[in-house]
């Protein structure tokens, strides 16, 4: 292409972002806008961050005053694919700080499957996504497999995704940490983290010991959360509301339960009669 055609060319599309360029504010060297042409739509067979040869941007033309004279010249511009890409590895990485055991740490609402499995897992994905968008707290009960924990690191995932802290931890783990402080002053601190976050999920609730201690710390956190409207995710293998308060402790599970039957507590979805979730799951990749 001889030069004249070419820097039409170039003008043609400058033109596209700039309708009023003119042909003589381009500069001698046209190497740049040809290499920003030829990446232009490289989103649409985008190799992935760490292959992308530009790092994660676009290069645009950009109008700059170079001394009396405007000029064009090219300038970066962060490519919305790599900046999801990007901030999704960071969702991924924070969610492991917060908890979320390796098994989940792929779980979101996006790959939580309800084909096949029944209208209460569909139900079970609609109310986790609505409880997260008006900061309701959930509780996700029924047999193990169902789904329930993938949804409750989904739910996480999204308040990390807009700047807010969250944490995840075993109901078991809750009361080990908070015993490993016992002496030391960092017992306060270790409760304040999860009655003060932003979102909490207590998962699989009525596998601790059933003890009046672990009944009366585990009634302290959840009723601090409620009493000052701070949204948490319940998981537990109760079916019924009777079950959890059994399993919610002898001494504390009926003020747990007196909290979570509260209208303004949010949303309580048993999942009881769903395939196995889990089971499926790992059949489908075995054929696949």
């Amino acid at each position: 292409m001889q030069d004249s055609d070419e820097r039409i060319e170039i003008l043609k599309w400058l033109r596209e972002y700039y309708p009023d360029a003119q042909i003589d504010e381009l500069p001698r060297s046209l190497s740049s806008f040809e290499w920003a042409m030829s990446r232009e739509n490289c989103n649409m067979n985008c190799p992935g961050i760490s292959k992308c040869p530009t790092y994660g941007y676009i290069m645009k033309p950009q109008r700059v005053v170079n001394g009396i004279k405007t000029v064009f010249s090219t300038a970066g511009e962060p490519c919305q694919k790599g900046m999801t890409e990007k901030s999704q590895a960071v969702i991924h990485k924070t969610a492991e700080s917060c908890g979320v055991p390796d098994r989940y740490s792929s779980c979101t609402f996006e790959n939580y499957d309800v084909l096949n499995y029944g209208s209460k897992v569909q139900m079970a994905l609609s109310a986790a996504i609505k409880c997260t968008q008006e900061n309701k707290s959930l509780v996700l009960g029924g047999p193990p497999g169902t789904g329930k924990t993938h949804l409750a690191v989904a739910q996480l995932k999204e308040y990390l995704r807009s700047g807010k802290s969250a944490i995840f931890m075993p109901v078991i783990t809750i009361l080990d940490e908070i015993k490993k402080t016992f002496g030391t002053n960092n017992t306060a601190a270790v409760e304040d983290a999860i009655k003060k976050a932003d979102f909490v999920v207590f998962d699989d609730l009525g596998t601790q010991y059933d003890t009046e201690w672990a009944a009366e710390r585990l009634f302290s956190l959840i009723d601090y959360r409620y009493s000052h409207k701070l949204p948490m995710t319940i998981t537990t293998n109760a079916d019924n509301i009777a079950m959890l308060e059994t399993m919610a402790g002898k001494t504390s599970g009926f003020r747990i339960v007196s909290r979570i039957k509260d209208e303004d507590f949010g949303h309580v979805h048993w999942m009881t009669g769903c395939r196995d979730y889990r089971g499926i799951r790992k059949q489908s990749r075995v054929l696949a």
